[in-house]
């Protein structure tokens, strides 16, 4: 008998892809095979959404030095233009798109989202600010389970219906 999983939690897809700058449609259609592939399989399907790191918000930026607003002002502004970027920044108006990539994705597939994987865990990083320390995944498992446990629950009501 080959193990397979009953459900999958697609949990921190896509922030890498945004860190560089693969187009949103592209991160979208690349979330939404793999859901679609595991449905194909009868796996129950849930979603995490993520966000690009807050230091690339502009108002974190202004709050937190002006070299990285700068950078990310001007990166903004040649993307307005269409021209190439002269060095590796996120832009504003990327983030604005990015942040709704997970929402759209578990809408067009019809899958439950948990709005956020790193909800909670601002003071559990490491010093990199991007990676969740062992606090922090205790942190993140205690917020998820109840999400995780009420859509099973769920399928499991359907499926003995």
């Amino acid at each position: 008998m080959e193990d397979r999983p009953g459900l999958v939690f697609i949990a921190g897809i896509g922030t890498n892809e945004a860190y560089s700058g693969v187009p949103t449609p592209q991160v979208e259609e690349n979330l939404g095979q793999l859901i679609e592939k595991f449905r194909a399989e009868n796996v129950i399907v849930l979603l995490a959404g993520m966000r690009v790191r807050r230091d690339f918000e502009w108002r974190y930026q202004l709050s937190n030095g002006w070299k990285l607003f700068i950078k990310t002002a001007v990166k903004s502004y040649l993307e307005l233009r269409k021209r190439p970027p002269i060095f590796h920044a996120s832009t504003w108006q990327y983030n604005k798109k990015f942040r709704g990539v997970h929402a759209r994705v578990a809408k067009k597939h019809n899958v439950p989202l948990y709005p956020y994987l790193l909800a909670g865990v601002r003071r559990e990083m490491w010093n990199d600010m991007i990676h969740v320390n062992p606090k922090g995944v205790s942190v993140m498992v205690e917020r998820i389970m109840p999400f995780i446990i009420k859509h099973l629950d769920e399928h499991i009501g359907k499926d003995r219906t």
